[in-house]
């Protein structure tokens, strides 16, 4: 959840450094801004501990041997795809 409000508020940033827009229009859109982050739903990046995130990521990999059927492969360099993986929708295992 931390990242997706940090990259909201970076957008935000954008927008208020804006000086022609009045200030009213500057909420309006942060509001809708952070409404949208908050409504996505949540990336592997956003959920648990950088030690938990870890470990997600290599059971991950401990599934595709190779890289074989990987969705990360053609998204990235080979054996970059910590950053894909990442940015890719969070599924709880069960």
């Amino acid at each position: 959840m931390s990242s997706k409000l940090r990259e909201t508020m970076l957008r935000c940033d954008a927008i208020a450094q804006l000086p022609e827009i009045r200030e009213y229009i500057i909420v309006k859109e942060m509001r809708n801004l952070i409404k949208g982050a908050l409504a996505e739903p949540l990336r592997n990046c956003d959920v648990g501990t950088v030690e938990e995130q870890a470990e997600r990521y290599r059971n991950f990999c401990h599934n595709y041997p190779k890289c074989t059927g990987c969705p990360c492969v053609g998204r990235v360099e080979y054996g970059k795809c910590e950053f894909a993986w990442s940015q890719m929708p969070y599924e709880e295992v069960k």
